[in-house]
């Protein structure tokens, strides 16, 4: 049997034992995330924690038990359209951070248009009271700067522009009235039916004047649970007297029923979802990908397109590889590198659950890189296998693929050491790598950021005195205690205070989680030193060009490299 193929293990109930371990993988991650996003929102109010408990009610009801029984039917996307072509108004769940999110409603209107109906779109985007001046942004009479300075986007809003610019811009070309419908938190003291029921009024209001356009509302995903917007809505309608309106429901990337798709291996086909109560579902993202959109958007790091325009997203990496292609040539060209036959690699991401079944049935690798390989999926680290010279990209930001991209350009030149000869070596040679990685990620984001000395201070300070039992904690100060441990050696070694390289038996023996996070932080400060200094004009291009080609061919030579540059770029 090759190495690494006896990794497989039993089928069950999502597949493979591969299969089933990136699920739960991505799972605990998605939990993580959502944890972190909480916690970086703050507290939420009780009325939000009833909102959010009566969305969940609604989808347990709608996404069948572990059993399959219910309702979470794959269905065409025509027979979503044609449910959308007969109906008053059809809600469209947003999730604000995700770029697929924004555009699917507008893949729907297209086909909607397209048959010859005419529609209006409601925005959560814009506030009821700046109707006026959206009316004149559509007109053309408002620049777009101008428009988002009187509207006051970054305030009110403030979720990636280039993301909702798309819909304003549909609505632009295809000459669709567009209607705001949101409301000030602050005036309505943040009372999220007050928020519905304000909405409700204008849409109805909208209806009751031109009842043969379809109405298109995109809000929040919670806010068209049925007993939320929708149900506002159809109290309004009753008042008014009007005829009784047919809607359709349409969520997106609900977690449920992602994971339920994913158990019955539809996850990659399935892409319009119809529910027990008709309403419907688009999946075009994935969990992970829609929470990461979030922590990203916090930190100001772009993203990936995972389609062209408005055409859907799929399993297939080309729009990614395109991308990366892109990142390789700027990286090749503001150093200039060799150019030629760098193509031959393809980009792989999280919508790929049979990624670690298709990468252990290569047989190419051993157990100890298929356990590497899973850690880092693990963590949603991105990865790039040299052998099949597969890019995995764990998060689609824009850094990670950057850096991605590097590593496949540096060991297409220089070549990697399969089996390296020594613990010390590997722990060297791993932290030229993620340096060189990210010298490449900051060529093409020059504002790509990384922990410092002080970061890791304030952790092991965090965790001081504390009695840790959660594990990613305990790994967590571990890392942080043996990178301050190699930064106060490097210091004397500057500064002439020790003599030789340092002999940190223990530290280069630890377990491949503390391992690879103490090689990622100190070639990532030690990458981020080298570009700042090239920027700088400190040193030359031609420097960093030759670490590129760098085969690091001897027992001492990652270290020796390592503490040259450390030694070269001393203040």
């Amino acid at each position: 049997m090759k190495p690494g193929a006896g990794q497989l293990g039993q089928a069950g109930p999502y597949g493979s034992a591969a299969r089933e371990e990136m699920i739960a993988a991505q799972r605990a991650r998605v939990e993580q995330l959502k944890v972190e996003i909480f916690e970086s929102v703050g507290d939420s109010s009780d009325q939000l924690d009833d909102y959010q408990a009566e969305y969940h009610r609604q989808f347990e009801a709608l996404v069948p038990a572990a059993n399959g029984s219910g309702g979470a039917q794959p269905v065409a996307f025509s027979d979503l359209i044609d449910e959308i072509a007969c109906a008053d108004i059809v809600y469209f769940g947003d999730y604000h951070t995700l770029r697929e999110a924004q555009k699917a409603p507008l893949r729907c209107l297209r086909e909607v248009l397209a048959r010859g109906r005419t529609a209006l779109l409601a925005t959560e985007v814009v506030h009821l009271i700046h109707q006026d001046i959206l009316d004149d942004y559509l007109d053309g009479l408002v620049s777009d700067e101008g428009f988002l300075e009187r509207i006051e986007y970054a305030h009110n809003w403030g979720f990636p522009w280039r993301n909702y610019a798309l819909q304003f811009q549909f609505a632009r070309e295809n000459e669709i009235p567009m209607l705001g419908i949101n409301s000030d938190p602050a005036v309505l003291h943040d009372n999220l039916h007050v928020r519905d029921a304000m909405a409700a009024m204008v849409i109805v209001e909208a209806m009751a004047r031109e009842p043969d356009r379809l109405v298109a509302v995109t809000f929040g995903d919670l806010h068209i649970c049925p007993t939320h917007l929708p149900a506002q809505v159809q109290r309004f309608v009753e008042r008014r007297g009007l005829d009784r309106k047919k809607h359709v429901v349409v969520y997106q990337n609900n977690d449920a029923v992602y994971w339920e798709l994913a158990r019955r291996g539809l996850e990659q086909e399935a892409h319009t979802v119809r529910l027990a109560d008709g309403s419907f579902c688009l999946m075009n993202s994935t969990p992970l990908v829609k929470f990461q959109s979030y922590v990203n958007w916090e930190t100001n790091a772009d993203e990936l397109e995972e389609s062209i325009g408005l055409e859907g997203p799929s399993i297939s990496s080309n729009v990614m590889t395109d991308q990366v292609v892109q990142m390789v040539e700027t990286v090749t060209s503001f150093l200039e590198l060799p150019q030629e036959g760098l193509e031959d690699f393809t980009v792989h991401t999280s919508r790929d659950l049979n990624f670690l079944d298709d990468v252990a049935r290569t047989g190419n690798y051993s157990a100890d890189e298929i356990a590497e390989i899973r850690h880092q999926i693990a963590r949603d680290d991105s990865y790039f296998l040299i052998r099949e010279k597969m890019i995995y990209l764990g998060n689609l930001s824009i850094d990670h693929a950057a850096e991605e991209a590097t590593h496949y350009v540096n060991t297409k030149l220089a070549g990697h050491v399969q089996q390296p000869p020594s613990r010390r070596f590997d722990f060297y040679y791993r932290a030229m790598k993620e340096a060189i990685g990210f010298v490449g990620s900051r060529i093409v984001h020059h504002k790509r950021d990384c922990f410092d000395r002080a970061d890791f201070d304030q952790i092991l300070a965090a965790f001081k005195g504390r009695r840790l039992t959660e594990p990613g904690q305990i790994f967590k100060r571990e890392i942080a205690r043996d990178v301050l441990q190699h930064l106060d050696y490097e210091e004397r070694w500057v500064r002439g205070e020790v003599r030789g390289y340092p002999r940190f038996r223990a530290l280069y023996e630890r377990e491949l989680q503390v391992h690879l996070g103490v090689t990622h932080s100190l070639g990532y400060m030690l990458g981020d030193r080298i570009h700042t200094a090239l920027v700088a004009g400190r040193i030359h291009r031609k420097e960093v060009r030759e670490l590129f080609f760098e085969r690091f061919d001897s027992e001492p030579r990652p270290r020796e490299v390592y503490f040259d540059w450390l030694d070269y770029l001393r203040p």
